[in-house]
């Protein structure tokens, strides 16, 4: 889950764009569909998610997504707006 978007300016105007990221637990895809994400999160405040890390732009792919937050059942549904998960083989 990406925190934020960061921009570094260099001196003589070269730009470095990074994503500071929260990591999620494994996803699991009830409907064995990757268009439907599963994410427990385990009563964690997903807000407030200890491991952060900070890495250029070019190295991860984002896109939009929708996000329901089960609270009952501590578990995010997300689905995205455009792309697919890759399955993981069965």
């Amino acid at each position: 889950m990406v925190k934020k978007f960061i921009r570094v300016c260099c001196v003589h105007l070269l730009y470095r764009d990074f994503a500071i990221l929260s990591w999620l637990p494994p996803p699991v895809y009830p409907d064995n569909d990757p268009l439907t994400v599963k994410i427990s999160t385990l009563g964690l405040d997903v807000n407030n998610l200890r491991r952060v890390s900070v890495l250029p732009l070019s190295s991860i792919q984002p896109s939009r997504v929708l996000v329901d937050i089960d609270r009952v059942h501590n578990c995010m549904y997300v689905m995205r707006v455009e792309g697919l998960d890759t399955l993981p083989p069965t």
